[in-house]
C-alpha cells in the first residue's frame, strides 16, 4: 500500500500522508462504503478541533467474504494507513463510539457515524512538524536534489498508473487527491528542492493552524511558487481536489506554497466515495453483523445522513454579527436552523431572533446559503 510513497524519499512523503490522511479512517477490503464524509470544525477561539465521521451505504464487497473483521475495524479508535511513525498523533485525539444506524431515505440504508476531538491543536502541530523534520532529515541524508526531484516525478507517474489500473484497495478518491498534490510538486525546480532540504534542518513548520483553517506550507522559491500558482492548469487541478476536499485554496507566500483548508464561514469537508462493486445480496448479512441497527429518531422523525451532518455544522458554528438589509441593525448570534421559512438566530444571551433571508444583508444571505444548501451537505 505504501510502495508509491517510498519513491518520494523526502519531507513530502510524511507531510502529504499526514495532511491528507490524518482525519481519514478507511481500508476495508470486504466492505464497500458508498461514501465516507469527514466534517472538520476548526474554531478560532478554541484549541480543540471537532471531527464528525459519516459512513454512508455500507455493503458487502463480495457475498462470499465474511465482513465481521472490517466492521470491527471501523469501531477502532485509530487512523488506518497512517504511517507507523505517525501513530503518536493518536495521543492528541479522543474518539467517540462508532454508531451504526439506518437511513430510511437511502437505497443502501446501513450507515454509521462517530465523533472525534483533537484536544490541543498547537501541541499536535508541534509534534507533527517535529516528526516530519526528523523523517525528512533521515531520508535525505544520502540523496541529492536531482534524485529527489526525479523521485517526486516518478511517484506521480506511479500514482497515475495505479489509479488508472484501479489497483488500490482504499478509495481511489483519496489517491487522486494525493496525485494532484504530487503533480504540483513535480513542477518544483532544483532550487526549490533545496529549500525543502534546508527547511528540514531549520525545524520548519509544515502543518499550521490559522484561525478557522488548516494549512500545509511547502517550501519553494518565490519564483517557482508564483509560476505554479499562476498556471491555468493549477486551477484545474484544484477543481479536481475540490470534488473531495473543500474549501481548499493554493496560494504563495514568502516561504513557498500554502495549501489551505477551511475558511471563516465554511467547515472543512472531505469526501471519499467508493465506486467498487458490492453484493446487494449481502446487505442484510452486513446489517445483522452490525447489530441490526434502527433509524435514529428525534422528535418522532428518522434522522437522515444530511440532517445529522447539518446538526454538527450548526453546533460548531461560531457566533458572528448578522446585519439586516439596511445595515443599520446588527445582532451577534449563530444560526440555529430554518423555522417556518425564517432563519433562527441564537444570541449569546440565550434569546432568539427570527428573520427572513430576504431581510438579511447580502453577505449574510450568502452565508445562509452555505449553511442550509449545498457545500456543507453530504451528497448521496
Amino acid at each position: 500500500m505504501h510502495r508509491q510513497y517510498h519513491l518520494l524519499g523526502t519531507s513530502t512523503k510524511l507531510s502529504l500522508l499526514m495532511f491528507t490522511s490524518f482525519f481519514l479512517q478507511f481500508g476495508c477490503e470486504r466492505l464497500v462504503i458508498e461514501n465516507k464524509s469527514v466534517l472538520v470544525a476548526v474554531r478560532a477561539e478554541s484549541e480543540e478541533i471537532s471531527v464528525y465521521y459519516v459512513y454512508e451505504g455500507i455493503s458487502l464487497r463480495d457475498k462470499k467474504n465474511w465482513a465481521q473483521s472490517d466492521l470491527d475495524a471501523l469501531r477502532l479508535a485509530q487512523f488506518q494507513y497512517l504511517p507507523s511513525n505517525a501513530e503518536f498523533a493518536l495521543e492528541f485525539c479522543e474518539f467517540g463510539d462508532l454508531r451504526f444506524f439506518v437511513d430510511p431515505a437511502r437505497l443502501r440504508k446501513l450507515c454509521a457515524d462517530r465523533r472525534m476531538t483533537i484536544r490541543n491543536r498547537t501541541e499536535l502541530a508541534e509534534a507533527v512538524n517535529e516528526a516530519i523534520n526528523k523523517a525528512s532529515r533521515d531520508s535525505m541524508n544520502d540523496v541529492d536534489n536531482e534524485a529527489i526531484q526525479n523521485g517526486i516525478r516518478t511517484t506521480h507517474t506511479e500514482l497515475v498508473r495505479l489509479i488508472s489500473a484501479k489497483s488500490i484497495l482504499a478509495p481511489i478518491a483519496f489517491f487522486r487527491s494525493i496525485e494532484v498534490i504530487c503533480r504540483i510538486l513535480a513542477e518544483y525546480d532544483l532550487e526549490s528542492i533545496q529549500r525543502i532540504r534546508d527547511a528540514t534542518q531549520a525545524d520548519f513548520r509544515w502543518l499550521r493552524f490559522d484561525s478557522n483553517s488548516i494549512q500545509l506550507v511547502l517550501p519553494a522559491t518565490v519564483q517557482c511558487a508564483s509560476e505554479i500558482v499562476g498556471k491555468s492548469h493549477t486551477q484545474d487541478w484544484l477543481t479536481d481536489l475540490r470534488a473531495n476536499i473543500s474549501p481548499i485554496e493554493l496560494s504563495q507566500c514568502d516561504e513557498g506554497l500554502v495549501l489551505k483548508l477551511g475558511s471563516n464561514e465554511r467547515i472543512i469537508r472531505l469526501q471519499l466515495p467508493d465506486d467498487g462493486r458490492y453484493a446487494t445480496t449481502g446487505e442484510k448479512k452486513v446489517a445483522q453483523l452490525a447489530g441490526s441497527p434502527q433509524p435514529i429518531i428525534v422528535d418522532g422523525k428518522a434522522e437522515s445522513v444530511e440532517s445529522l451532518a447539518l446538526k454538527f455544522i450548526l453546533e460548531k458554528a461560531d457566533f458572528r454579527p448578522w446585519s439586516d438589509i439596511s445595515g443599520k441593525s446588527s445582532v451577534r448570534a449563530k444560526f440555529g436552523g430554518m423555522v417556518g421559512g425564517k432563519a433562527l438566530l441564537l444570541k449569546e444571551d440565550g434569546s432568539n431572533v427570527y428573520i427572513s433571508s430576504d431581510q438579511l444583508a447580502t453577505a449574510d444571505r450568502e452565508y445562509l446559503k452555505v449553511l442550509t444548501n449545498s457545500d456543507n451537505d453530504i451528497p448521496r
